[in-house]
């Protein structure tokens, strides 16, 4: 599926000129790339009774190999579909209690991180993974880690069968949440999108909020070699969320923490602001920390289980509502109505 704009919905203004463009080119070559997946059993976990667990490698963008999971029922029963990433710096962890309720699983390390970082043809750069091919868009590791999230959709299909699947969904929290989000912004290929604290949005603002983590290391960078702002600023533009936000077209979960020194709030209420499509906001205390309160993001992940098995409701996103999660909020004792 070619990128195109939905009817009213353009790319945003401060897109790179060439935005559009850069993704269907991005696009058609993943499309043309053959992923020849390797599969077989996993022993990293173990698998609830009637699903298979197994560890995959499938080629991607650039002829990449990349690591993956496949967790799969083994009936023939039509089930949802969720495909994730893990976060910056990170691995997948293997989502055994989705498989429990129901729901068939592709995980997958993109290029340079996790399982998948010893596979990577080139080096890493010293400043960072964000920084890796930062000064050009078509070289850019970033670019290469939403096709390898786009190619583990397209294996997920292949391995479940299209008809054995309810329906589609892109997930991720942080690193993540931004492959969900430029990969359904790119393709709308899912049916469901639900991203916590996506990030890499509104580069401009990350340049004065971001303190730690991508943001921090495109700082350092910047500090060091000011002259390069202009350039990588401008590259970051293509993997920017704020200028895919307009062209999802799925219902959408969306979810931040009011304190978040990684991925401040300011930066996810930048792309919840620019969604057109049905979409509910999640705010919670905190995120990206240690603290006992990170537990509330359990409701954020119960919600997205049950979208998965029954899908978006008709009044799904009616009014765009912000759910306001509390400090003493418990999480199987949400604050409204319509979940666990």
């Amino acid at each position: 599926m070619p990128l195109s704009a939905p009817p009213n919905r353009p790319a945003h203004p401060d897109a790179p000129p060439d935005f559009a463009e850069f993704w269907r080119r991005t696009l058609r070559t993943v499309d043309a790339t053959d992923p020849q997946v390797s599969r077989y059993p996993s022993m990293e976990a173990e698998a609830p009774s009637g699903v298979m667990l197994d560890e995959l490698r499938f080629t991607s963008l650039g002829g990449e190999q990349v690591w993956g999971y496949a967790l799969i029922h083994d009936d023939d029963a039509p089930r949802p579909l969720i495909v994730h990433g893990h976060g910056y710096n990170g691995a997948c962890l293997i989502k055994t209690h989705w498989a429990e309720s129901g729901i068939n699983v592709i995980g997958v390390d993109t290029r340079g991180h996790g399982r998948s970082d010893a596979l990577l043809s080139y080096p890493l750069s010293r400043w960072g993974r964000a920084l890796t091919g930062i000064h050009s868009p078509e070289q850019s590791l970033l670019r290469g880690a939403v096709m390898d999230l786009v190619q583990a959709l397209r294996v997920g299909v292949e391995l479940v069968g299209e008809a054995r699947i309810s329906r589609r969904l892109f997930y991720g929290f942080s690193y993540a949440g931004w492959l969900a989000t430029m990969a359904q912004g790119i393709t709308n290929r899912a049916d469901l999108l639900a991203v916590g604290v996506p990030t890499f949005g509104w580069r401009e603002g990350r340049r004065f909020f971001s303190l730690q983590g991508s943001g921090g290391e495109v700082n350092a960078y910047l500090a060091r070699n000011p002259e390069a702002e202009e350039d990588v600023m401008r590259v970051l533009g293509y993997f920017d969320p704020v200028n895919v936000a307009q062209l999802i077209q799925s219902p959408t979960l969306i979810g931040w923490g009011r304190r978040d020194a990684i991925v401040p709030e300011q930066t996810v209420r930048a792309i919840a602001d620019l969604l057109r499509c049905p979409h509910e906001r999640y705010s919670f205390p905190i995120s990206h920390t240690e603290e006992p309160l990170e537990t509330l993001w359990e409701i954020f992940d119960q919600r997205v289980q049950r979208l998965a098995l029954e899908g978006a409701p008709p009044e799904f996103g009616d009014k765009t509502p912000c759910h306001l999660i509390a400090e003493d909020a418990a999480p199987y004792n949400p604050l409204f109505p319509g979940i666990g």
